[in-house]
Formats: C-alpha cells, structure tokens, sequence
C-alpha cells in the first residue's frame, strides 16, 4: 500500500510538470504503433468504471514522454472527471487548467465544451457560482453552429440553475426561458416541459412575482390534467395552494392544500402529509380559525415522519395560541417547543421560543423570567449570526484559495513553458524537473497548510462559543450549589441557635437551683446563730422568759420552714413550665426537621437528599446502563380542549397518583410530568442490572391499569385517555438542577431517543429499542415493527411488547 501511493505520487508530479515541448527534427522523440495502443489500452481499462488511478498517470507519463497528445488529453479528461466525483476540487482544477492548455492550442470546439463544463462543474460544487456560470457561458459558446441540441438544452440548464443555487433568479429566467420555447415548440417531451415550468416557479418565488409563480403553476396543472398525471396535479395544486397564500388569497390556499391532502391520503408515500397538514394550519390561522389551525398542526405531529422538526410545529401552535390569547395552552406548547428544539439542536427554533416565551411571562406580569427569555433569546440570535458570519468567511477563504490555486497554476505552467523554451532541453530538462517537483511540494504542503490553519482557527472560533456556553452553564450550576449551600448553613445555624437557648435555659435553672441550696444553708446559718443567742439569754432570764423565747423561737421557724416551701415550690412550678416550654421547642424543631427532610424526599432520591444535606451539593452522575420510559395520552389536547379543568385535572390525579405506585413497586425513579407525558427511569439512583425488565414490566402495569380506567370512563359515558409507551436503555447522567427549587433529572441521547420510541408508538402499545429489547427478549414476547426512521437518529429497529 505504501508502494502504491509513493508511485502514485510521483506519477502525479511528473504528469503535472512535464511539459512537452516542440522536438527539433534532429532530437524528436519517435513513438510507435504498439506504444499508442498500450496507452489507449492502459486508458480504456481505468476509464471503464475503475478507480485504478496509477495506471491512468502511467498513460499520462507514456504520453508526455513520446508527446502523444490523444493520450494526454484523453488522461487528463479521465483525472478530471473522477477528482470532480471525489469532491478534490483543487486537484481537479490543476488537471483540467493543463487540459484547457492543450485544448485552446487545436481550438477543438466539442473537447472545449466538455472541459469549460468540467471546470464550471468544479466551481459549482464549491458553491462559487460566479466562475462556474462565466465556465458554463464559454462552453456554451464553444458550440458550433447555431443548432440547438440536448447539450446545448443541458448547458442552458446549468447556467439557469446556478443562477437560481446563486439567488439570481433575474439572470436565470432568461435561460430557462429559452428551454421552454424548446420544448414549447416540439410539445413531445412532458416530463422535460413540467420540470423546466417548475424551475420558473421557483424563479419567480424567489423574486416574490408569486402572481407569476401561480400562472406557471395553472400551466403545470392542465399539463398534468391532459397527461392524466395525479400527482403532478396534487403537487401543482399545493404549489397554487403556497402561491396564493403569499398573494392574501386564504381561502383559495385552502382549497388548494386540501386538493393536495385529499390525493397524498389516497396514494400514502407520494407526498409529505406533514408539510400539508402545516400549511393548512397556516392558512386557517391567517383566516382567524384558530381552532382548526391547532387541529392540523396535530394532525402535522401525528403523520410526521421526520420531515418536520416537532418543536416548529409546537412552536407555531403557541404562537396561534398565544394569538388567540390562550396564554395557558400558548405556554404548554411554547415549553415543548424549547425541550424538543433543545434536545434536538435546533438553534433558530429556540430562539425563536425564547423570544415568545418572554412574550407570554410579559402577558403574566412575571417580568422577571420575560426578561430572562428575552436575555436568551438577544444571546442566542447573537451568536446565530456569529456562525453565519463564520461558515460565511470559510467559504470566502474557500473561494480565495481556490481562484489563487487557478491563477498559480496559469503561472506555472506559463513558465514552465517560457523556462524550457529558453534552456536546452536535453541538458538542462532532469535539474530543471527536479526544482520543479520541489517547488511543486513546497507549495502544496504551503497550500494545505494555510487550508488547515483558516479551518483550524474557524474551528476554534466555534469551539471558543460552545466553551463559553458551557463556561456560563458552569456558572450558573455553581450559583445554584452555592445558593442551597447557603439554604443549608442558614438551616443549621437556625438549630444551632435553638440548642443554644436550650444550653442558656438549662444554666438558668442551674443557676437558680445553686441559689436556692445558697438561701437555704444561710437559713440554717441564721437559725443555728439564733439558737446560740437564745441559748446565751436563757442563761440570764428567767424561766418563763427562757420559755417564751424558745415558743418566739419556734413559731420563727416555722414561718420561715412555711416560707421556705411556699418559695421551692413556686420555683419548682417555674422549672417545670420551662422545661415543657423546652420540650414543646425540641418537638417543633424535630417536626420542622421531618417535613423538611420529607419534602426533600418528594423532589429528590433518598441518596441524593442525604448527600445534599451532608455535603451541601449533589455530585452529578453518569449511569451506563439506565432504562428510561416514556408514556402520554394520544388526542389529549383535542380531549383536554372539551372538558371542565377540574375534571380534567383529577384524571391527571388519579392516572399519575397510579403511575407513581407503579414505579414504586418495579424500583423506577419517577423523574417528572411535563402536561400528560410520565416520565421515570430504572437503574438509578442505585445502579442495578434488572432495570429493562422492571421498566418493560411497569409499563405492562400501566397498560392494564388504564384498560380498567377506560372501561369505568366509558362505563359513565366519560372520554378514554389511550396510553402509548416509549422505553430505551442507554447511558445518561443525572443530578440536581435549579438554583430556587430542587430538581433532580436526567439527560443524554438515552433520553432523546425514549422520547423518540414514544412518539413513534402507536395508541395503547409499548414500543421499545432494539437494544432493550436484547436485554428482555428472554422475558417477554415481542413483534419486530422493522426499522423505522426517527428524526435526527436514522432508521431504528423498533419492537412491541405483547403484553
């Protein structure tokens, strides 16, 4: 392999710098008979639908060497064609500009037409369709005579579809025009005449003459009415349909999309019901039907497959909404949008529903989230237009070094001729070759190499947006964690200051206490220093007079044993109403303490609450093997749309109060409702093996739980609420989010593609991944539904559970 390409390489440089020159008759290389016919025979081998591109240089080399110049064109012809397949635009262009060398010397009209068509074939995938029409105008004056002919039609068409890819569609017109005054005249060939009458009606939308497009849309009709062609007629109609919205004609827009409609639902596949279905929205919505325009745009997300993002569509349905001034349906929508729009990268959407999600808190008076949305939606638009004006500089620089290769080129070549005309050709041709082939990779390594330094630092320009979206994501995860740590510190310093009066109330009574035992030994103090004074008079009294103090004596002790107890007993009442008053604390505090460790529990997993409340923050997580389910209920908005809020709430009530007991009892992790979608996930916050079989299981719960539901609903003459089920197992991460209120949640491709599972699922089904199905397959039995395309994904075998 590596053999090959060091000849491939020489070969390439020797049939690039190897310039024939005009032998003098005493030199002139002869060739023979047998030397052509093994370069044609080495041609005519790697021509017929080969890649074998050394044999092709071979030939090349053969013929510069014996200055063949079949053979050099012919090679140069074959190298052209397959670096324009490859998508090589300059190695392509270097081959072609030898090519036009040699060709404009014999002046050969028909190899000119072929090589400026080549060459604006070039510049044209390169999207530079400036030089390619300048190209695509030469070969056609390249033509002989003044015959028109399929080439001619076809060069015609090059230069009338450039123009248009080049948003001239002024410049255009007069091309494709002459087309149809071909076919006009010949009136045979209706294929050739409805393609170039849609190129015009495309024209014409692009110069907003929507009256013009509409008068070539009517010609496209009747010839498909006279052709008894039904889908051309559905498609011209839906095309009149586009034509006379732009024009204010509502209701012939109507007319001519549901014409289109009724054909795409009697033929399924040969039309896009989706676009239909949004365009009748469209149009029922500019005819102040705003009911209707919802009902299609449902109609738009059930028959969608993939060629319209959802988060458009439920973008257009808040904005009808929020027309309508149906601010509660218009938020619905408009979050959808920003989740769906979100997950799938779809930037414009999302700005878009920024800008309307400010709209409707500004209609809420919550002034502040308008103008977070609103802050979004300026940054979002910003950096937009930065990657437009950057994808717009790459092709610039592209466009730059693609005419600087030309014009290198033209040079070389010019003094490669110049420098061999002036140098003996047999003396000096191998030194002379040998610079050549030097300058020759000098250059091409300088080329290249600006090349990646112009990409390298348009990729780094991107890169540096998506860090700093990731940088300011960052910041605002660390503002959140700093918030709750902050809740956290202010929560235990609350109880700290509890104990700490509990500590101060306890050495009060201490205190009080050590006093009381203080008055008491003063008490017996006095008392006994009374009996010593008493003892001392009896000595010098009398006997009555000893008798009489000691009853004084006695009665005083026991005034003051009475006070006494009246005292201890009254500071013993105070200690007990402080200690209960203590108690009833200690329980307020303990309760507090539980309904605020349960509601914790309500929002987040039980590990996740207790590393919050040890550590002050939750660590996010990845899991690689999480099963993830999505259910909600087909035609709901339809449904939701007749019945009493209170009604309808306590169905939600009772299905999700259901749901959640479900997952309880299979060890699923409910994650949240968005409206009538459940969303939970097996395998976390614990990491388990079992978790596609518990989530398969929860969901065959689910089904029979609303089969009973629905019988009661039609039991009392109440609407039924059908069930569809998405599961998917993949990695995801998942951690708390939020910096006021706590939200643990989960993202990851898993979880677009659960998403995907459950749109795709039909009513009253289970619809599962083939990689959950592997895992399941030896529990449950399944019906392979094939491979099925899911937007942004591809085509995905999908299976359903027999339950």
């Amino acid at each position: 392999m590596v053999k090959y390409y060091v000849v491939h390489i020489i070969l390439l440089i020797a049939a690039l710098f190897i310039t024939p020159v005009q032998a003098q008759d005493d030199d002139m290389v002869r060739f023979s008979v047998s030397d052509t016919v093994d370069i044609l025979k080495l041609l005519r081998q790697s021509d017929d639908g080969g890649q074998n591109d050394e044999a092709v240089l071979e030939a090349l080399y053969m013929s510069r060497s014996m200055y063949y110049e079949n053979g050099i064109k012919k090679a140069l012809s074959i190298l052209v064609r397959r670096e324009i397949v490859r998508g090589n635009a300059v190695p392509a262009l270097r081959y072609a500009l030898e090519w036009q060398k040699i060709l404009e010397k014999d002046q050969n009209s028909s190899e000119l037409v072929k090589l400026y068509t080549a060459i604006g074939d070039i510049y044209k995938g390169e999207g530079i369709y400036d030089n390619a029409v300048n190209y695509y105008l030469k070969a056609e004056k390249s033509f002989s005579g003044n015959q028109v002919n399929p080439e001619v039609i076809r060069l015609w068409n090059l230069i009338g579809n450039t123009q248009l890819d080049n948003r001239h569609p002024e410049e255009a017109v007069p091309w494709l025009m002459k087309i149809k005054a071909y076919y006009d005249e010949r009136q045979n060939n209706y294929a050739d005449r409805i393609r170039i009458l849609q190129q015009l009606s495309r024209a014409a939308e692009m110069s907003g003459n929507f009256q013009q497009s509409l008068t070539y849309n009517i010609e496209i009709q009747n010839l498909g009415i006279r052709n008894n062609d039904q889908l051309t007629i559905a498609l011209a109609s839906n095309n009149l349909g586009y034509a006379c919205h732009r024009l204010g004609k509502f209701k012939e827009a109507v007319a001519g999309f549901e014409d289109a409609e009724r054909f795409a639902l009697s033929h399924p596949g040969s039309m896009d019901l989706a676009s239909i279905y949004v365009n009748l929205a469209i149009a029922w919505h500019n005819l102040r039907d705003p009911l209707k325009a919802i009902s299609y745009l449902e109609k738009a997300t059930e028959k969608n497959t993939g060629s319209i993002e959802n988060s458009y569509i439920e973008h257009l349905a808040a904005t009808i909404f929020l027309k309508k001034g149906d601010i509660y349906n218009a938020l619905k929508y408009n979050d959808l949008a920003l989740k769906e729009a979100s997950a799938s990268g779809q930037s414009t959407t999302l700005c878009d529903a920024y800008g309307t999600a400010a709209d409707i808190y500004q209609q809420l008076f919550e002034y502040e989230k308008a103008l977070e949305f609103y802050k979004k939606h300026l940054a979002l638009k910003d950096s937009l237009l930065i990657k437009e004006r950057a994808m717009r500089q790459v092709l610039e620089n592209q466009q730059f070094l693609l005419e600087k290769t030309e014009k290198e080129i033209r040079l070389q070549l010019a003094n490669q001729e110049l420098q061999l005309s002036e140098f003996n050709r047999v003396n000096l041709q191998k030194d002379k070759l040998q610079l050549e082939k030097d300058k020759l990779l000098l250059d091409a390594a300088r080329r290249e190499k600006e090349n990646e330094v112009l990409l390298r630092d348009k990729q780094v320009q991107l890169t540096s947006l998506k860090n700093a979206e990731l940088q300011a994501q960052q910041a605002r995860q660390a503002l959140a964690l700093t918030q709750q740590q902050l809740l956290a510190t202010e929560q235990t310093q609350q109880i700290a200051e509890l104990s700490q009066k509990e500590r101060m109330a306890k050495l009060e009574l201490d205190k009080q206490k050590a006093d009381e035992a203080r008055n008491e030994q003063q008490i017996l103090l006095l008392q006994n220093q009374k009996k010593i004074d008493a003892l001392e008079l009896n000595k010098q009294r009398s006997f009555r007079t000893t008798a009489y103090g000691i009853g004084v004596l006695l009665g005083v002790i026991l005034l003051l044993t009475g006070i006494s107890w009246w005292y201890g007993k009254r500071l013993n009442r105070r200690l007990r109403d402080q200690n209960i008053e203590i108690e009833a604390q200690k329980q307020a505090i303990g309760q507090e303490r539980n309904r605020a460790e349960s509601l914790l529990l309500n929002v987040l997993p039980e590990e996740t609450a207790q590393e919050l409340k040890t550590t002050g923050k939750a660590t996010p997580r990845k899991y690689e093997m999480v099963s993830v389910m999505f259910t909600d209920f087909t035609s709901f908005t339809r449904i939701a749309a007749y019945m009493p809020p209170e009604e309808l709430i306590e169905v939600l009530n009772t299905c999700f109060t259901a749901f959640d007991d479900i997952a309880d009892q299979y060890n699923l992790e409910k994650i949240k409702t968005i409206g009538d979608a459940y969303m939970c996930a097996g395998g976390l916050p614990k990491a388990n093996t079992t978790n596609p079989v518990d989530a398969v299981s929860a969901a065959i719960a689910i089904c029979n739980f609303m089969n009973g539901f629905n019988l009661k609903q039609k039991q009392a003459g109440k609407p039924v609420f059908t069930v569809r089920v998405g599961i998917h197992t993949g990695q995801v991460a998942a951690g708390v989010i939020g910096n006021k209120k706590f939200a643990y949640d989960i993202w990851g491709d898993t979880v677009n593609v659960a998403s995907r599972l459950e749109n795709n699922c039909p009513a009253g089904h289970i619809n599962i991944s083939e990689s959950t199905y592997d895992l399941v397959k030896h529990r449950f039995d399944c019906t392979f539904r094939g491979k099925i395309a899911v937007k942004n994904k591809g085509e995905m075998g999908m299976y359903l559970v027999n339950g």
